[in-house]
């Protein structure tokens, strides 16, 4: 089964096996603490006076960790602005724990949507884009149709916008390995990040990338016994409880594969290279 279809399966291998061996979310939350300003809600400042009641949404939020700290950078310099958080899943109610009664959002308007982007999407008229900010991190892997949801986006951001993609390159260990497995008919990893860079240059859109680097532990995978092994199994080959319904091949397959990639570490232990991209597209002439 594929993995995002059974929810309560993808979150707990997301929370308690991906997260905790994963080095992305060090170097995401490092460049959001120390470069989004700058990068980001200063060139918004430049677009938008600091005195009008912006508006921004975050898609796939999840439990709003990384939007949070997006969120308290754009307090510093705009006053007011409302929120949209798109998040079909269960997380959004993480999200609104998280932000619920802090002093420093007290002056941020949010609105939940329990829906996928395609259905907010459909909701949204290009006619009247109201947005200055849009955000996806890591969460374009799921849109169905990417060159379409990529249109939306844009049609929805207003001149002088800003729209930020954070995805796995090809690069990625993560990618490769899926791209390896004989029996994986689909990866949502692959090529995104091109379709999004020949998406920009077939409109004219000015864009800007920043590559962060850093290691996944997969020594877990190996471990039969391991229950977060398993966990991050059905994460990286996307499907639920792989090692408990797959045939013998296909995990022998697997876990060759997973070796073979994988690089050794210290102590007898293996870890992916990760390489993920963070894309600033922005609306406008500069």
């Amino acid at each position: 089964m594929d993995l995002t279809e059974d929810e309560e399966r993808y979150v707990d291998t997301f929370t308690n096996a991906f997260r905790i061996n994963s080095g992305d979310f060090d170097v995401i939350f490092h460049w959001l603490r120390n470069d989004f300003e700058q990068e980001v809600v200063v060139k918004l400042t430049s677009s938008f006076g600091c005195d009008e009641k912006i508006s921004v949404l975050g898609v796939g939020a999840g439990d709003g960790s990384m939007d949070e700290i997006m969120i308290g950078k754009l307090c510093q310099h705009f006053p007011r602005f409302s929120y949209t958080v798109v998040e079909p899943g269960k997380a959004i109610e993480q999200f609104k724990r998280r932000v619920d009664g802090k002093d420093e959002f007290k002056t941020v308007d949010f609105c939940w949507s329990n829906i996928t982007y395609e259905e907010f999407c459909r909701s949204e008229s290009e006619s009247d884009p109201k947005f200055s900010f849009i955000s996806l991190l890591h969460s374009a892997y799921y849109l169905d149709n990417l060159g379409q949801s990529l249109r939306c986006l844009m049609g929805s951001l207003k001149d002088g916008g800003v729209l930020l993609i954070m995805l796995n390159r090809d690069d990625h260990d993560t990618t490769i390995f899926l791209n390896s497995l004989s029996w994986k008919a689909t990866n949502t990893h692959s090529g995104r990040i091109d379709e999004i860079k020949a998406f920009a240059a077939s409109e004219n859109i000015r864009l800007t990338t920043f590559t962060f680097l850093s290691k996944l532990n997969v020594t877990p995978c190996f471990d039969e016994t391991s229950e977060e092994g398993d966990k991050l199994l059905d994460f990286l080959t996307e499907t639920a409880y792989l090692r408990r319904t797959a045939p013998a091949r296909v995990l022998t397959e697997t876990l060759d594969v997973l070796r073979t990639v994988s690089k050794e570490g210290d102590e007898g232990t293996r870890y992916f290279k990760g390489a993920c991209d963070a894309i600033l597209l922005f609306k406008g002439p500069e």
